[in-house]
């Protein structure tokens, strides 16, 4: 195999782990996490510590138990692909500490 680079079409990709809101988690819990899948536009759009609203397409990949046989294990991986997102701001946050994410006041 060889790679023809005018002849190819190269994409950005990225690894995002979003964790749960710290206000949401009730004491003694440990915040949930999702793994987000984001692509050219949407790489580097935001840094830790962000507050951001992701719209995407909720995704479950099974997995093997081994490569060399193809049997299938019943729990799957799941992840989120991004398809767009929002840098919430300072006004934002205080409306969703009250529990009341879409209120105007």
């Amino acid at each position: 195999m060889e790679i023809q680079h005018n002849l190819c079409a190269f994409t950005d990709k990225q690894y995002i782990k979003f964790q749960e809101l710290p206000e949401f988690v009730t004491e003694g819990e440990t915040p949930g996490s999702v793994t987000v899948l984001a692509y050219d536009n949407n790489v580097d759009g935001f840094r830790p510590g962000d507050r951001v609203e992701v719209i995407g397409i909720y995704r479950a990949v099974s997995s093997l138990v081994q490569r060399s046989k193809n049997h299938v294990r019943t729990i799957f991986n799941t992840y989120i692909d991004m398809i767009s997102f929002s840098i919430l701001e300072e006004k934002h946050h205080k409306i969703m500490a009250n529990n009341a994410p879409f209120s105007d006041n």
